[in-house]
């Protein structure tokens, strides 16, 4: 197959493009400047690296034949610009742009990554204090209604993923997996909220394998939630990592105000995947963990 992925130079863009190349596929991968993370692919013809702005993708795919169309662009995915009304208005636009070029080239399929943060739209509308989420949350909610709503009016196949915390090989070190290793590996002093929150961490590697399935394979739903079938609390997974680590301290739980953003377990639901295809915890947080140690996280 030949694949656009656009975004394809950032963490999960890797990923999914090694997974994907590993697979015999063509990727057209899109980059905004640098090929970024894309460096570590070793020469393979099927990687076609293509280097464009937003405003002149189309003209830079139009001759391509294209089968599935992946959206992963979304800057201020993590850390202040999250809070930032303009960047997270500026992604929901291109996440539109991209479905109307999709359409034009002729793609039959197009897939876009979201997040489990959208469920808390509702909550973070009605809280009279701000969050400095609530930007961030509030745009990927509204873009998976725009675009889907869009896409009806389009013959093409639309899929919309919702994932917690993917974790792996060059995950940005401000968050909060990385900084716990490096910490740990260190035997720094640490400093977390109380951690009691569900959460669902998965491999950015089981992740990218999950994505490439939905785009190669003939798929029956248009949502799906991919992750790990174990949700835990935060907090089970910081001693655990803390664990793999050797860490000698004491764990900084507390000591940190938390965010205020609870989750629902049963938001962590993969059965519509593993229905349609397999289980999806072959690598697991401890493989991920210990894969973080090794590389150059």
């Amino acid at each position: 197959m030949n694949i656009v992925i656009n975004g394809a130079s950032g963490y999960i863009g890797y990923h999914l493009t090694n997974e994907l190349l590993n697979q015999g596929h063509t990727v057209y991968a899109i980059c905004r400047s640098k090929p970024g993370f894309l460096e570590k692919i070793e020469n393979n013809d099927n990687l076609k690296i293509i280097t464009t702005s937003q405003q002149e993708l189309e003209e830079s795919i139009k001759d391509k034949a294209v089968d599935v169309f992946y959206h992963l662009l979304w800057e201020g995915a993590c850390g202040e610009l999250r809070a930032s009304p303009e960047i997270q208005i500026k992604n929901e636009l291109m996440a539109l742009s991209a479905l109307r070029i999709a359409e034009k080239i002729g793609c039959k399929k197009i897939i876009f990554t979201g997040t489990v943060y959208e469920r808390l739209v509702e909550i973070i509308i009605k809280d009279d204090k701000f969050n400095k989420n609530s930007f961030y949350i509030i745009s990927k909610a509204h873009t998976h209604q725009t675009t889907y709503e869009l896409s009806k009016s389009m013959d093409i196949d639309y899929i919309w993923v919702q994932f917690c915390h993917p974790i792996g090989l060059y995950m940005g070190k401000n968050q909060l997996i990385p900084y716990a290793i490096n910490a740990f590996r260190n035997n720094e002093e640490t400093a977390f909220g109380k951690c009691e929150n569900y959460f669902d961490i998965i491999s950015v590697e089981d992740l990218a394998k999950a994505l490439a399935t939905l785009g190669v394979n003939d798929t029956k739903k248009n949502f799906y939630y991919i992750g790990s079938d174990e949700p835990k609390q935060l907090k089970s997974y910081i001693t655990k990592a803390a664990e793999l680590c050797g860490y000698k301290l004491e764990i900084g739980f507390g000591k940190r105000k938390d965010d205020g953003l609870i989750f629902e377990k049963e938001w962590f639901d993969s059965s519509s995947f593993v229905n349609e295809f397999y289980s999806l915890s072959e690598n697991g947080f401890e493989n991920a963990v210990k894969s973080m140690l090794q590389g150059d996280n």
